[in-house]
């Protein structure tokens, strides 16, 4: 549904806030008329929150790019794309300070400016939510907190900076912008409006962007739902009590519950309260006796945050290997490629055993 109330307006250069439920296939509706819409020297810039999101929308483009032509790279932690990688990217994936170093902060901004930046004719933030954060202050000294958060500089975030460096640098009145979430609350495009608006250009200064959902949910109101987050229909929560807090209760507590539930796979969740890492967490469930690996593992990233890591069968059967048999291979070839092709690998092993458990 999201596709189909979108492409029009995407595929028309109109800037826009897509507003969808999680699995919606947001990826693709702005990814494909964006791509189908531009010319082959003409790039995009997809800005996510955390290097994994980048990895998955990279991998979404580059299945386009094969049909369509032109090629991927991604500016995360743990790559370091060359300036002519970059420079003749069709699309460039990233976190905001990574992509805000790499297009700005080198000694090859200026070359960079001219052969990337000056052709960026489409920028689109991913999970709009996570990269422009809401401070939200209640109770009698709301307002004066409010103001105070508003002038303080260490509110600005690392898209805002990148955002507004690449605004300046990008004059065409033609440059469009996309941004997505499951979450577009008031608070949250009104602040996509307030950077907007200082674009020395003024291509937003009257105009936001407009906000598209989807035709059944554009029937409902949403003024009534916190924050307006859409949550698929399919989703059923429960409740897993646990003793405490601790790694362990809570490794047993995960065992106990995919006991249960007997699910194909599983993702877990790792939240700050539990005060644990992820390699915390990956560790209690494997002495639990639940297979596991952290997701960045299962990318390739190992300690340091360079690209490795074991084989993506391995990881998608359910095992947790993290031998570095694929390590050499992985360093000297392109790296984005080589995490692109991870991802590909790992995602069509975790489909399998899906259909597997569905048939």
């Amino acid at each position: 549904p999201i596709q189909s109330a979108a492409f029009s307006r995407v595929a028309g250069g109109e800037s826009v806030v897509l507003h969808a439920e999680t699995g919606s296939g947001k990826s693709l509706a702005f990814l494909l008329p964006l791509l189908l819409r531009l010319a082959p020297d003409e790039k995009v810039l997809i800005v996510a929150p955390t290097r994994e999101l980048a990895v998955q929308l990279g991998a979404d483009a580059a299945g386009i790019t094969a049909e369509l032509g032109g090629s991927v790279q991604l500016a995360i932690v743990g790559t370091a794309p060359t300036v002519d990688a970059l420079a003749t990217a069709r699309v460039l994936v990233g976190t905001p300070a990574e992509l805000e170093y790499a297009l700005c902060g080198t000694q090859h901004a200026s070359e960079l400016a001219a052969r990337f930046v000056g052709k960026l004719r489409a920028v689109v933030l991913d999970e709009v939510d996570r990269l422009l954060p809401v401070t939200q202050t209640f109770g009698p000294q709301a307002a004066r907190a409010k103001r105070a958060s508003n002038r303080a500089k260490e509110h600005v975030s690392p898209t805002e900076v990148l955002l507004l460096a690449l605004l300046e640098r990008t004059p065409s009145p033609a440059l469009q912008l996309v941004a997505a979430s499951a979450t577009a609350s008031k608070t949250v495009r009104a602040k996509l409006h307030r950077v907007l608006r200082r674009d020395q250009f003024g291509r937003w200064f009257d105009a936001p962007p407009a906000i598209v959902r989807p035709a059944e949910l554009g029937q409902l109101e949403l003024s009534a739902q916190p924050r307006a987050v859409t949550v698929p229909a399919g989703v059923v929560h429960r409740v897993w009590p646990v003793p405490s807090l601790g790694a362990r209760d809570l490794a047993t507590g995960v065992r106990d519950a995919l006991s249960a539930l007997a699910p194909a796979s599983a993702l877990a969740f790792v939240c700050k309260s539990a005060k644990l890492t992820v390699s915390d967490a990956t560790a209690a469930l494997s002495a639990a006796g639940v297979p596991a690996v952290a997701l960045h593992e299962a990318l390739g990233f190992r300690r340091g945050g360079s690209p490795g890591g074991g084989s993506p069968d391995s990881v998608a059967g359910g095992g947790a290997d993290r031998t570095n048999a694929d390590a050499s291979a992985v360093d000297e070839a392109d790296e984005s490629v080589a995490l692109l092709a991870r991802h590909g690998a790992l995602a069509g092993g975790f489909s399998a055993r899906l259909r597997g458990a569905s048939a």
